[in-house]
């Protein structure tokens, strides 16, 4: 009789069945076409890597069998024909042998793991590490056709759970390398954002906020893709979804993550970060729909080098992260146990259990994960929470940043211009991402104010690459007109907020009124004495008399006027002038309603020899850095906004009217070298020239994609790479690849054809045999040089 079910899983000896009847046609074999597709289909229950590493085990107790008990290994193991080792179904990787699982001594099993349990420093392993043998070898079992012995399954058991508790024990005597990292909680996690931003790695920043703000493992956000995120379903969150996770590889349990808007604090707004990302990387989505992965790399790639960054950062702040964690027990991991912590601990009514559960993928058992995967209230309140505004702030429940009317044209132009390839390339396909980045640029508009600043502290920031914070006209019609935190017909309330939230709104409001109140009585007094003093002035200037009050109110007015009368004075002068740099109206920090264009004698510099230079450019421009190709031919033709330590914000002319004596030494070794060779070789492809006065939108992508056919022409051997890789090169590297050298050295045969002819710079020059003379600049010597001693003459 079946044995009642246990999980929500029906195992197949609990199926009603009846094997009294023979197979039909048991004997049967299908062609090897169908076979090897049943086998790929097959394979997917398990990881490639998970197999080899059971084999690799498995490898480890027959290699001790061999050295410490021979006689066993010969009765215990079998080794493998060509044909054994090469069938596709049993997956033996590099093994010469196999273990025979039916009959398997334990004791033997059990022998190694004593000999395995202690490391070389003394200290054990954990019990995770042994059962790993075990399954290995059940896998292995299954895999072979064979049944293991009721002995084994005690004898391994009995020695697990004892194994726990000497691990336990020696844990407490300090005898264990812990490994488990430590909770990053929200104080150094802001810290870190602050650390990451400052570094100017926008990478670290978008990812590690992705992190929190789902509880997610580092190799879940590495495989994130356009599919992955949509517009919540109540519309005012973003929902993100994994294909499938460690806990569930076939997707089928994963359940939607809602995140919020951060309005309040800029480097912790999940919304701005990710816009800010993809504006950066616009290019890279051309061809892909992923994230952060590169075509032709594993999944785990982005987040291996995302750990790898966190951890250097963290490490040059040492001294400060150090008094939140141990140092030692610093992982990016503790960033997903972190978030957890806090949603748990924020407040005296934290979300539930489930909903904590659900987000970081941490099973409940099959039921409650099936019960639990549409109840989405919790979510709601879980997500805000992990925005780190307060529940108590009165932003606790505002609306993200959205737009009045999504479909205004200004608007659409807004996207356009941000997001690039995002959207040319995505927006007719499966998954149309203009709701998602709707959102997002609302955020970037939002905080324009804050990446401004970070851009003027920060001349080579990468924020200077987003094309929206380069266009003022268009950023600040779409702020002052379009923006809005009020509900409108697409985002029409906040989800997710707890009652008492409304509560605190009505306390805090009670207690401003008692504030006022307070401070009306604390005036009265005063407002009481000048009233009677007004009186008593007014009755003695009636009369004809003069008081102290009134003579100082008489010299107060006399000041004021004699002030006005300089000021107008020296604003006349100015415009006389001709409003100098020196006298020039300097705009507060931040204020983009206006952008000023310097002319050719605005700035100066000093050169390497001390002679002072007048520029268009500002002493402290800096190129941003890592610009793409993409975004490099959009300040080619139409030039870039910057904001100098003043805060003036300045419209420098396009790049490609800009000369060597435009720029300072320091830089202008990089505008010849880097930007002029790819921009001008740009420039020669069919249908760019002649380049209009005024640009538009529209031209600034023909002209983009006429020049990259051109390149793709004249430069095949570039674009044998995968073309989100292609994408993401930097000018630098763009115009690296395009050097004569480089292509005679790397390009095709058709490349090399298409060569202009060689110049005195790039010809290669011939040896005539004669020994090279040069000159003592001190002595005037001729010098000699040979391949082992300089004779001096």
């Amino acid at each position: 009789m079946a044995r009642g079910r246990q999980t929500g899983r029906i195992l197949p000896h609990q199926r009603d069945t009846d094997d009294r009847v023979p197979i039909i046609f048991a004997d049967a074999v299908i062609n090897e076409e169908h076979a090897a597709a049943v086998h790929t289909t097959e394979s997917q229950g398990m990881k490639p890597k998970t197999r080899n590493e059971y084999r690799n085990r498995e490898n480890h107790l027959m290699v001790f069998w061999e050295h410490k008990y021979p006689d066993y290994f010969e009765q215990g193991t079998v080794l493998l024909t060509d044909e054994e080792k090469n069938d596709p179904n049993k997956y033996y990787h590099k093994n010469q042998r196999d273990i025979r699982y039916a009959g398997i001594n334990v004791k033997l099993i059990t022998a190694f793991l004593s000999n395995k349990k202690t490391k070389a420093n003394g200290n054990l392993v954990h019990p995770s590490d042994l059962q790993k043998y075990g399954d290995a070898i059940k896998w292995g079992a299954t895999v072979a056709g064979q049944k293991l012995p009721t002995e084994y399954h005690i004898g391994m058991d009995t020695f697990l759970r004892a194994y726990r508790k000497e691990f336990a024990e020696a844990k407490s005597n300090g005898k264990v390398d812990e490994k488990a990292s430590d909770p990053v909680n929200a104080s150094l996690f802001s810290l870190i954002c602050q650390w990451a931003l400052a570094e100017l790695n926008i990478f670290v920043w978008v990812f590690s906020l992705l992190m929190w703000h789902m509880m997610a493992r580092s190799i879940s956000i590495s495989s994130m893709a356009l599919h992955n995120i949509r517009r919540g379903t109540a519309g005012d969150s973003l929902a993100f979804k994994y294909d499938n996770s460690k806990t569930d590889q076939s997707g089928e349990f994963v359940q939607e993550k809602n995140c919020y808007a951060n309005p309040q604090t800029p480097y912790l707004c999940l919304y701005l970060a990710l816009g800010c990302y993809m504006s950066i990387n616009s290019e890279s989505f051309e061809s892909t729909e992923k994230l952060f992965v590169k075509s032709n790399t594993k999944n785990n790639t982005a987040a291996q080098n995302y750990c790898r960054q966190l951890s250097a950062l963290v490490s040059r702040h040492a001294d400060a992260a150090k008094k939140f964690l141990r140092i030692s027990r610093f992982h990016a991991h503790g960033i997903r146990k972190g978030s957890g912590t806090h949603a748990s601990s924020a407040t005296t009514l934290p979300p539930q259990f489930t909903s904590v559960a659900a987000r970081g993928e941490w099973s409940m058992g099959k039921i409650l994960d099936i019960y639990f995967q549409f109840a989405m209230g919790g979510d709601y309140y879980l997500g805000r929470l992990l925005t780190l505004i307060a529940p108590e702030d009165e932003l606790f429940d505002s609306l993200p940043p959205h737009w009045v009317d999504e479909e205004h044209p200004t608007v659409r132009e807004g996207i356009e211009i941000t997001f690039g390839k995002v959207v040319s390339s995505h927006e007719n396909g499966e998954h149309n991402p203009i709701g998602v980045l709707s959102f997002l640029l609302a955020s970037m508009v939002h905080h324009s104010d804050w990446l401004l600043e970070q851009m003027a502290a920060r001349p080579d920031h990468p924020f200077s690459n987003i094309p929206i914070l380069n266009k003022p006209e268009l950023l600040k019609e779409l702020k002052d007109e379009h923006l809005t935190l009020k509900p409108t017909v697409a985002v029409k309330a906040a989800t997710g907020i707890p009652p008492f939230v409304a509560q605190n709104r009505l306390l805090r409001k009670v207690l401003d009124i008692c504030v006022l109140n307070h401070e009306a009585l604390g005036e009265f007094k005063s407002d009481l004495t000048e009233a009677v003093a007004e009186a008593v002035d007014a009755k003695v200037s009636a009369e004809g008399g003069v008081n102290n009050s009134i003579l100082l109110g008489q010299l107060s007015r006399l000041r004021d006027d004699i002030r006005e009368d300089l000021n107008n004075t020296r604003t006349a002068l100015a415009e006389q002038i001709g409003n100098s740099p020196a006298t020039a109206d300097v705009r507060p920090r931040g204020d983009n309603t206006a952008s000023r264009i310097p002319r050719p004698d605005q700035f100066e510099y000093t050169d390497n020899r001390g002679k002072v230079h007048k520029s268009c450019v500002p002493a402290s421009f800096a190129f941003p850095r890592g610009t793409t190709r993409w975004d490099g031919w959009r300040k080619w033709l139409e030039g870039q906004v910057y904001i100098d330590e003043s805060g003036t914000t300045w419209k420098l002319k396009p790049f490609r009217h800009l000369n060597g004596m435009d720029l300072k030494p320091q830089i202008r070794a990089a505008y010849h070298n880097e930007w002029q060779q790819i921009f001008k070789r740009m420039e020669d492809a069919p249908g760019v020239k002649p380049i209009p006065d005024s640009i538009t939108e529209e031209y600034i992508k023909e002209s983009y994609d006429c020049a990259t056919q051109f390149l793709k022409d004249n430069y095949s051997y570039i674009f044998t790479k995968p073309d989100d890789r292609v994408a993401s090169y930097a000018v630098g590297t763009w115009s690296k690849k395009i050097k004569y050298s480089e292509v005679l050295k790397h390009g095709t045969e058709e490349d090399k054809q298409k060569l202009p002819p060689p110049t005195a710079n790039n010809n290669k020059r011939k040896s005539d045999g004669k020994e090279r003379t040069t000159r003592n600049p001190r002595r005037f010597i001729n010098r000699v040089s040979t391949h082992r001693e300089s004779i001096v003459v």
